[in-house]
């Protein structure tokens, strides 16, 4: 099975949900101002990447200033993009997409940019949402977790020699506090839809959050990412035998968030999650 960030994401938080979302192809509805920003979003990692192949972006931009006005602050203030140096010998591709097998299962990871020389590999991403994450919260979710794991797998880097950046390009503006904290990563998915256009035409300047990884943290990685895939191939197994998975400990006072909680029979509030549709999109299963 093809395997994303956003699978795993999934896959940790509710092998249920994951099973639903992936296997069978069920999806929570998007209200259609999420819609509108997540395509925002998209056209503007579009415009990165068109610049990074020296292609036209005006055609891209024409019907859409504050896209525009987005993008230009953003490529003039970040230093990869503003000044891009081009190692030689070295590495620095957009989208760039890397794949390995492991227990049975294709692991993917897409970077939004990559930047190797002899001495070091970066990993840069872009985040349209307002409000960056703690470094903390950063290190936790699967993206950071996966994206520094494949390379290193995937490389003759050490896994100090790695790390991984993210750009808030929207930046935090001065006196607001982190967003609170969701229920899985429906929260972070949120933020994303949402923050793809500013009302103000004012655009703080953009932000960033940079993991460094060692030795002690890809061994934890493999750990903890070998036992995932060991109970999916177990899960895979009996689904195919007609058991379905296993469902999130009510303990865990997560299903009150999730749209399928009446199909799981655990009705008690009707508040539904938004669903990674931008990871989902990303692999398509």
């Amino acid at each position: 099975m093809r395997l994303s960030q956003g699978h795993l994401k999934l896959l940790e938080t509710c092998p249920r949900q994951f099973q639903y979302v992936y296997l069978e192809q069920l999806a929570a509805p998007i209200a259609a101002d999420h819609v509108k920003q997540m395509i925002w979003g998209n056209r503007f990692h579009q415009l990165l990447q068109q610049r990074e192949l020296d292609l036209p972006i005006a055609p891209l931009v024409a019907t859409d200033p504050q896209l525009a006005q987005a993008f230009h602050t953003f490529t003039t203030t970040v230093p990869d993009i503003a000044t891009p140096i081009r190692p030689q010998p070295g590495l620095r591709e957009s989208e760039h997409e890397r794949t390995i097998e492991v227990q049975g299962h294709s692991l993917i990871v897409i970077y939004d940019l990559l930047i190797a020389d002899t001495e070091q590999a970066r990993i840069l991403d872009w985040k349209t949402y307002r409000r960056p994450l703690s470094q903390y919260r950063l290190q936790q979710d699967w993206q950071t977790r996966l994206y520094l794991w494949v390379l290193a797998e995937t490389s003759t880097y050490a896994p100090e020699q790695l790390s991984m950046t993210y750009w808030f390009t929207q930046g935090e503006p001065e006196g607001r506090p982190e967003e609170p904290e969701g229920s899985g990563q429906e929260k972070a998915v949120s933020m994303e839809a949402r923050g793809g256009l500013l009302a103000d035409a004012q655009r703080p300047t953009p932000t960033s959050v940079t993991i460094a990884y060692s030795a002690a943290q890809h061994h934890a990685t493999t750990q903890v990412l070998r036992q995932l895939l060991d109970r999916l191939s177990h899960w895979l197994d009996r689904y195919r035998a007609g058991e379905a998975f296993p469902q999130v400990a009510a303990s865990q006072n997560r299903c009150h968030d999730c749209h399928f909680v009446t199909r799981c029979q655990r009705e008690h509030t009707g508040h539904p999650i938004v669903l990674d549709l931008d990871a989902i999109a990303e692999v398509p299963f």
